[in-house]
């Protein structure tokens, strides 16, 4: 009895719910089926179980010490995923059905990392931009699309050029050869890195400098970057219309063969991503009757792997039963198109650039400096207004950057940068507002959250009658982000600083 005494009153309702739902996915039973039917039914029994396998996984993490509390925090997102998939599990057998998502590594792989590059093309000047001035800038996502349009506006000019028999062609006019141009790539994102630096530079002195002086609060700032938001969108309709607009720089970069292709035989890529893994969920036996076939044939056919049969005397009929496996794997060739590979590349190398400037340069002292105590910093001498400037600069400058790879892969209109900018916030509230390297690693596992969640939806949609359901894609961000909340309520840069810093003083202490 003292025992029982000593659990925790929520963690014992965490656990009933947890049976309640179980109880309630694979035979449509439970409390809720007293009081309701139908699809209501199981989607509250859904979310029941989620809910409770995270209160449950929470009361372990906090409760764990040492190494397993580093490995139990390192693998959260992995036991995350496997919840999802029992309770899918639960669902489908309670349905009497069978979801077979199909999963292509290598694409969900890149995928992700392209979900992940295009969101952190945003946030990664948001945190910036929060780490320095203390606040959530709205426009950021709009200084994003500035690039994308800097590099149309580049691919329209007359001053970018091809010869061609003695004439002068538009890049996007020029006939393909096979051979890729990167000349006007390569000043695209010079130009769209240093315009919408300046950008960010002009709308800092104008308007969050003159806050800062009068020591407004950073909710006043965030709603003046949310005007500003709407300012830049409107200059963007006004000279650009509503249309669809994609960066070509050269006509070559969207031919069906401007992609590498991804084997497994080669020394440095692992054969197990050249593979595609079907998975099933729910009912996995399949039971069928023959009349074609005699008692000997009936008897072998029962002797196969995964196969059992028996013979029914009365009426001469065979019923066999496959039972299929929950995983099957086959090999498949990926194509990675260059345009999503100058996109990943390019975003990534640009933060840890970021990274390297902000650790290792006198620049990314003085702007830490700041950003712990700005009245300090400039009692040292340093002078904070010129921070603030090369803060604005560097934030505005990589999501334009990130714009211009952006718009080689989407075609763009000036509503496009709102459906990131939601996401792009769910990245930087997971990696911990302010931290920069966490918003690297929350980018990667958002994009692969995403891009996870798009084959089980179709799968699962399907057999529920829901095909709509793949849409519901955008919005698993924000479910695995409360997930995560749940478990490392400060996000992922401040449970792996808190981890350092209790491996340091471990180290100490021994």
């Amino acid at each position: 009895r003292d025992s029982w005494d000593s659990i925790p009153v929520g963690l014992k309702f965490a656990f009933l719910a947890f049976f309640d739902a179980s109880l309630g996915l694979r035979y449509e039973s439970g409390i809720f089926s007293l009081l309701i039917h139908g699809d209501p039914l199981w989607i509250l029994q859904f979310f029941e179980y989620v809910i409770s396998s995270m209160y449950i996984l929470y009361w372990l993490l906090n409760n764990l010490q040492g190494w397993f509390r580093a490995i139990a925090f390192v693998s959260s997102p992995i036991l995350i995923l496997l919840i999802f998939a029992f309770c899918l599990e639960q669902l489908f057998v309670g349905q009497e059905s069978t979801a077979s998502p199909t999963f292509n590594l290598a694409s969900t792989l890149f995928s992700g990392f392209y979900w992940g590059a295009a969101y952190l093309a945003i946030a990664a000047g948001l945190t910036l931009t929060y780490k320095v001035q203390r606040f959530g800038n709205f426009a950021q996502a709009e200084i994003m699309l500035f690039g994308a349009y800097v590099g149309f506006t580049m691919m329209w000019s007359p001053f970018f050029y091809t010869l061609v028999n003695d004439r002068k062609v538009l890049n996007i006019d020029v006939s393909k050869d096979d051979v890729l141009t990167w000349d006007l790539l390569f000043w695209a994102c010079v130009t769209g890195f240093v315009l919408t630096g300046l950008l960010g530079v002009l709308i800092d002195r104008l308007v969050y400098s003159r806050f800062r002086k009068n020591h407004a609060i950073p909710q006043t700032m965030m709603i003046a970057s949310l005007g500003i938001a709407m300012i830049l969108r409107g200059i963007l309709y006004i000279r650009y219309g509503a249309s669809q607009h994609l960066f070509v720089p050269d006509i070559d970069w969207r031919l069906s063969t401007s992609r590498h292709e991804f084997p497994g035989d080669k020394w440095w890529w692992p054969s197990i991503l050249s593979q595609t893994a079907r998975f099933r969920f729910g009912e996995r036996t399949v039971e069928k009757s023959h009349d074609d076939m005699d008692k000997t044939a009936c008897i072998e056919e029962g002797k196969l792997d995964n196969f059992s049969s028996s013979w029914d005397i009365e009426s001469e009929i065979c019923n066999v039963t496959e039972y299929l496996p929950f995983y099957e794997i086959q090999d498949s060739t990926y194509y990675l198109q260059y345009t999503k590979a100058a996109l990943i590349i390019g975003v990534f190398a640009s933060v840890v650039l970021l990274l390297i400037v902000l650790n290792m340069t006198r620049l990314g002292r003085q702007m830490r400096a700041v950003a712990d105590n700005p009245d300090l910093a400039a009692s040292s001498g340093i002078n904070v207004e010129r921070v603030h400037m090369t803060c604005a600069f560097l934030s505005a400058g990589i999501s334009g950057f990130g714009g211009v790879l952006f718009g080689m892969y989407v075609r763009v209109n000036p509503e496009v940068g709102l459906s990131i900018l939601l996401p792009a916030f769910s990245v930087i509230v997971l990696g911990t507002l302010g931290s920069v390297r966490g918003v690297l690693i929350a980018a990667i596992i958002v994009g692969l959250v995403r891009s996870i969640s798009e084959p089980i939806l179709i799968g699962t949609g399907s057999v529920l009658d829901r095909p709509s359901y793949a849409a519901f894609g955008e919005a698993t961000p924000y479910l695995f982000l409360i997930a995560v909340l749940m478990i490392m309520p400060k996000g992922l840069g401040d449970a792996l600083e808190n981890w350092q810093i209790e491996r340091a003083r471990n180290r100490q202490g021994s």
